[in-house]
């Protein structure tokens, strides 16, 4: 009756440590679980983190936005500006202007210039002949024997700029200036001692 009572205390003990085994299996097992899971997360998380190629914006002040928008503007004003200023220098072509001018020059033959009324002037360059202007009057000096000054009046479209002033050709005419001119084949040197303006454009 002892040994069944001593087996029986036996399996019982032996049933309880085999319970117990079974509880301290199954918490590690949880446990484990549990871990891994936790681990397995992190993981996942610091991958994700880590080799994310997502990159954050970073936020600009509202005080950067606004001047780099008035910079901006600035810029763009100052292209249009020069833009402009390039426009009106090119634009300022040269207009078309009649006027009236009168040179003197000192002649061999004063008799000889008496022809040369409603006579053509021009001016050679280079092979090149420019229209010089039309000749309106002819004044000699009152002994018309020999050498003396001779007087033209002549009239003539010529480009003008504001700016620059009168020019026929590439030569500017202004009081002042001196010119050798070609009148049929004969060449004289004159110096331009009046001009004004008869209108047109």
């Amino acid at each position: 009756m002892s040994e069944n009572k001593k087996r029986s205390l036996d399996k019982k003990a032996y049933n309880l440590k085999r319970v117990d085994r079974k509880k301290s299996n199954r918490g590690v097992e949880v446990d484990s679980t549990h871990g891994a899971e936790t681990f397995s997360d992190k993981k996942i998380t610091d991958k994700a983190l880590m080799g994310s190629n997502v990159k954050v914006k970073k936020k600009l002040p509202l005080a950067v936005d606004i001047i780099i928008g008035i910079l901006m503007l600035a810029l763009v004003c100052a292209v249009i500006v020069g833009a402009y200023i390039l426009f009106r220098y090119y634009a300022n072509d040269y207009e078309t202007r009649n006027v009236t001018y009168t040179v003197v020059f000192d002649a061999e033959d004063v008799k000889k210039c008496a022809s040369m009324q409603d006579g053509d002037l021009f001016l050679d360059i280079e092979g090149n002949s420019v229209y010089f202007g039309k000749i309106k009057s002819v004044l000699l000096p009152e002994n018309t024997e020999g050498a003396g000054r001779v007087v033209l009046t002549v009239s003539a479209s010529v480009k003008y700029r504001n700016g620059e002033g009168y020019f026929i050709g590439d030569s500017r005419v202004a009081v002042g200036s001196t010119h050798t001119l070609r009148y049929v084949e004969n060449s004289i040197t004159v110096t331009v001692v009046d001009l004004y303006e008869t209108g047109g454009k």
